[in-house]
Protein backbone atom coordinates (compact mmCIF):
# COMPACT_ATOMS: atom_id res chain seq x y z
CA UNK A 1 0.00 0.00 0.00
CA UNK A 2 0.71 3.51 -0.57
CA UNK A 3 -0.89 5.07 2.25
CA UNK A 4 -1.61 4.60 5.90
CA UNK A 5 -4.65 1.96 6.21
CA UNK A 6 -6.65 4.39 8.35
CA UNK A 7 -6.80 6.97 5.12
CA UNK A 8 -8.99 4.12 3.15
CA UNK A 9 -11.88 4.58 6.25
CA UNK A 10 -11.74 8.67 4.64
CA UNK A 11 -13.06 7.89 1.43
CA UNK A 12 -16.51 9.32 0.78
CA UNK A 13 -18.28 7.82 -1.88
CA UNK A 14 -19.13 9.51 -5.16
CA UNK A 15 -15.92 12.03 -4.13
CA UNK A 16 -12.23 12.30 -5.05
CA UNK A 17 -9.76 11.70 -2.55
CA UNK A 18 -6.14 11.28 -2.58
CA UNK A 19 -4.90 9.80 0.65
CA UNK A 20 -2.09 11.41 2.32
CA UNK A 21 0.75 9.13 1.11
CA UNK A 22 2.70 6.89 3.59
CA UNK A 23 6.34 7.03 5.32
CA UNK A 24 7.62 4.95 2.14
CA UNK A 25 6.17 6.92 -0.06
CA UNK A 26 7.21 10.51 0.99
CA UNK A 27 10.72 8.93 1.35
CA UNK A 28 10.96 8.43 -1.92
CA UNK A 29 9.81 12.07 -2.90
CA UNK A 30 12.82 13.11 -0.53
CA UNK A 31 15.46 10.26 -2.34
CA UNK A 32 13.54 12.29 -5.64
CA UNK A 33 14.35 15.77 -4.13
CA UNK A 34 18.17 14.91 -3.41
CA UNK A 35 18.83 13.75 -5.98
CA UNK A 36 17.57 16.64 -8.58
CA UNK A 37 20.44 18.56 -7.83
CA UNK A 38 23.05 16.45 -9.82
CA UNK A 39 21.19 16.49 -12.86
CA UNK A 40 22.10 20.12 -12.69
CA UNK A 41 24.81 20.14 -15.50
CA UNK A 42 25.84 21.95 -18.53
CA UNK A 43 22.64 21.13 -20.07
CA UNK A 44 20.33 22.31 -16.89
CA UNK A 45 18.35 24.87 -18.50
CA UNK A 46 17.59 27.96 -16.28
CA UNK A 47 13.82 27.34 -18.11
CA UNK A 48 13.00 24.07 -17.93
CA UNK A 49 10.30 22.44 -20.09
CA UNK A 50 7.89 19.98 -17.62
CA UNK A 51 5.39 17.78 -18.85
CA UNK A 52 1.81 16.97 -16.91
CA UNK A 53 0.04 13.92 -17.59
CA UNK A 54 -2.70 11.51 -16.07
CA UNK A 55 -3.28 8.64 -17.57
CA UNK A 56 -6.41 5.88 -16.86
CA UNK A 57 -4.43 2.28 -16.19
CA UNK A 58 -7.41 -0.02 -16.37
CA UNK A 59 -7.39 -2.52 -13.44
CA UNK A 60 -9.16 -5.70 -12.24
CA UNK A 61 -9.18 -5.32 -8.61
CA UNK A 62 -12.14 -5.75 -7.04
CA UNK A 63 -12.17 -2.17 -5.25
CA UNK A 64 -10.52 -0.04 -7.71
CA UNK A 65 -12.83 2.97 -8.90
CA UNK A 66 -14.24 3.50 -12.43
CA UNK A 67 -12.88 6.19 -13.80
CA UNK A 68 -14.56 8.66 -16.34
CA UNK A 69 -13.88 5.96 -19.32
CA UNK A 70 -16.27 3.80 -17.57
CA UNK A 71 -14.00 1.03 -16.50
CA UNK A 72 -12.35 0.47 -13.53
CA UNK A 73 -8.91 2.29 -13.01
CA UNK A 74 -6.24 4.16 -11.64
CA UNK A 75 -5.07 7.45 -12.73
CA UNK A 76 -1.16 8.38 -11.38
CA UNK A 77 -0.54 11.94 -12.32
CA UNK A 78 2.66 12.49 -13.62
CA UNK A 79 4.90 15.82 -13.84
CA UNK A 80 8.02 14.82 -16.32
CA UNK A 81 11.04 16.71 -16.69
CA UNK A 82 11.55 16.31 -20.27
CA UNK A 83 15.21 17.31 -20.15
CA UNK A 84 16.64 15.00 -17.45
CA UNK A 85 13.91 12.01 -18.66
CA UNK A 86 13.03 11.88 -14.95
CA UNK A 87 9.72 12.31 -13.08
CA UNK A 88 9.74 15.27 -10.65
CA UNK A 89 6.92 14.63 -8.90
CA UNK A 90 4.19 11.54 -8.99
CA UNK A 91 0.70 11.17 -7.43
CA UNK A 92 -1.17 7.30 -7.47
CA UNK A 93 -4.64 8.04 -7.86
CA UNK A 94 -7.88 6.57 -7.65
CA UNK A 95 -9.46 6.36 -11.00
CA UNK A 96 -12.49 8.47 -10.32
CA UNK A 97 -10.31 11.34 -8.94
CA UNK A 98 -10.39 13.58 -12.21
CA UNK A 99 -7.45 15.06 -13.57
CA UNK A 100 -7.75 18.87 -12.18
CA UNK A 101 -8.19 17.68 -8.83
CA UNK A 102 -5.47 19.56 -6.29
CA UNK A 103 -3.75 20.83 -9.07
CA UNK A 104 -2.56 24.01 -6.85
CA UNK A 105 -1.11 21.70 -4.39
CA UNK A 106 0.55 19.38 -6.84
CA UNK A 107 1.92 22.38 -9.07
CA UNK A 108 3.56 23.92 -5.69
CA UNK A 109 4.90 20.69 -4.27
CA UNK A 110 6.74 20.38 -7.52
CA UNK A 111 7.87 23.66 -7.58
CA UNK A 112 9.32 23.09 -4.69
CA UNK A 113 11.25 19.98 -5.67
CA UNK A 114 13.19 22.24 -8.28
CA UNK A 115 17.33 22.28 -7.23
CA UNK A 116 19.04 26.17 -7.20
CA UNK A 117 19.97 27.80 -10.37
CA UNK A 118 16.12 26.91 -12.38
CA UNK A 119 14.46 30.32 -12.11
CA UNK A 120 11.93 29.58 -14.41
CA UNK A 121 9.66 26.62 -16.04
CA UNK A 122 7.41 25.99 -19.61
CA UNK A 123 4.56 23.06 -18.23
CA UNK A 124 3.23 21.78 -21.06
CA UNK A 125 0.03 20.33 -19.81
CA UNK A 126 -3.75 18.21 -20.68
CA UNK A 127 -7.06 19.73 -20.81
CA UNK A 128 -8.02 17.95 -17.56
CA UNK A 129 -5.15 20.28 -15.88
CA UNK A 130 -6.25 23.41 -16.76
CA UNK A 131 -7.35 25.14 -13.24
CA UNK A 132 -7.07 28.92 -13.26
CA UNK A 133 -5.63 29.21 -9.79
CA UNK A 134 -2.59 27.08 -10.59
CA UNK A 135 -2.64 28.69 -14.31
CA UNK A 136 -2.33 32.36 -11.83
CA UNK A 137 0.79 30.74 -9.97
CA UNK A 138 2.54 30.07 -12.90
CA UNK A 139 1.70 33.63 -14.70
CA UNK A 140 2.86 35.62 -11.26
CA UNK A 141 5.79 33.72 -11.07
CA UNK A 142 6.64 34.41 -14.85
CA UNK A 143 6.40 31.06 -15.75
CA UNK A 144 4.39 29.40 -18.72
CA UNK A 145 1.81 26.65 -19.63
CA UNK A 146 0.95 25.53 -22.74
CA UNK A 147 -2.14 23.32 -23.08
CA UNK A 148 -2.13 20.94 -26.66
CA UNK A 149 -5.05 21.51 -29.48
Amino acid sequence: MFHEADQHDKRVERKAFIPIPNGHLQGLAKVNKEMLPSCKSALLRRKPPWIRNATLVETAKQDALFGYKGFKSYQPLNTWWAEHQIVLHTEFRDGNVPAGHEQLRVLKESLSLLPEGVEKVRLRSEYGWLSARAFTVLRTRGESAVWPD
